[in-house]
């Protein structure tokens, strides 16, 4: 029968914790970055200023604002995550003391290679369920934030939402909010609530729909290999593949037709049956070999 976790103000407080560093470090650069373009537009439009025109000056700040969101995001990463990883070792030793024990993690290269591959056709199927199923016409919320994020930056694209931002939302996320939430609710529960908080994490009821299918699967490689980096590499494989399908022409013959569309999509979704019946077959040859070796 499994133990009721307790609950208390510290367990709660560190479930918020992570969020608070991450939104506040994220508002500090906004402000800051907000503050010195509106000085500097202010600089180049003196006559503006003079006479009074303020919404002008105003709207060329919001503007750059805009234009500059992507590297305002990477900043934002880059500062967070120092901090965010200080906290997840700090975590780490804490569990340990009172107690937790850790399963030995399974880092083995080809399975960390497959775990990006397994994010990309997770990506490819999930992108192309959302199309087929006209979810992205529901909302232009998520059009919006793709307009703002995907500006033709394809290298910064990949440092910062392909590769910096799964590794911070990873640490949020898997490594500190569900282990979190493991401490105060059911394995169960702690599953479905992390799944959704990721999703509405996003913002957005696209995004939300997309997050909270791959925090379940991301969940599910944590535990599996029982090591954050099987979830930062699927989430980088399943972000990097979003950028591409959005900024490479390319991978548009993929999409061409519905027929192209519905094969290709249900290639995808086979080979994600075959990854996890891989990780389940590996999991029970270990399971074998730990109960060989133990008689």
């Amino acid at each position: 029968m499994e133990t009721r976790p307790s609950v208390d103000g510290k367990k709660i407080r560190r479930l918020i914790y992570p969020f608070l560093i991450y939104y506040g470090i994220n508002l500090l650069v906004s402000v800051v970055a907000a503050i010195i373009i509106t000085a500097n537009v202010m600089g180049e439009n003196m006559e503006a200023l003079i006479s009074g025109d303020v919404e002008t000056i105003m709207y060329q700040a919001l503007e750059l604002v805009y234009r500059y969101a992507l590297e305002l995001q990477a900043v934002s990463v880059v500062v967070t995550l120092p901090v965010l990883i200080i906290y997840f070792r700090r975590d780490r030793q804490r569990r340990r003391a009172e107690g937790y024990v850790e399963s030995l993690p399974d880092r083995s290269p080809l399975w960390m290679l497959l775990m990006v591959v397994f994010g990309a056709i997770t990506a490819y199927a999930g992108n192309g369920m959302i199309a087929l199923s006209g979810l992205n016409r529901v909302t232009d919320s998520y059009e919006e934030v793709a307009v703002v994020f995907y500006q033709g930056k394809l290298l910064l694209e990949i440092v910062s939402l392909g590769i910096l931002t799964p590794v911070l939302e990873e640490l949020i996320f898997r490594g500190l909010m569900y282990r979190q939430l493991t401490e105060i609710a059911s394995k169960k529960t702690a599953v479905i609530l992390a799944a959704l908080m990721f999703g509405l994490f996003h913002g957005n009821f696209l995004q939300m729909v997309y997050g909270t299918a791959l925090a379940f699967l991301m969940i599910y490689v944590y535990e599996r290999f029982q090591t954050l980096i099987a979830p930062i590499l699927f989430h980088i494989g399943a972000n990097v593949m979003g950028i591409l399908l959005s900024e490479v022409e390319a991978l548009s013959f993929l999409y061409r037709t519905a027929a192209a569309m519905y094969i290709s999509v249900i290639l995808a979704s086979l080979m994600i049956i075959g990854v996890v019946w891989l990780v389940e077959n590996r999991k029970s040859m270990v399971e074998m070999h730990d109960s060989t070796q133990e008689n």
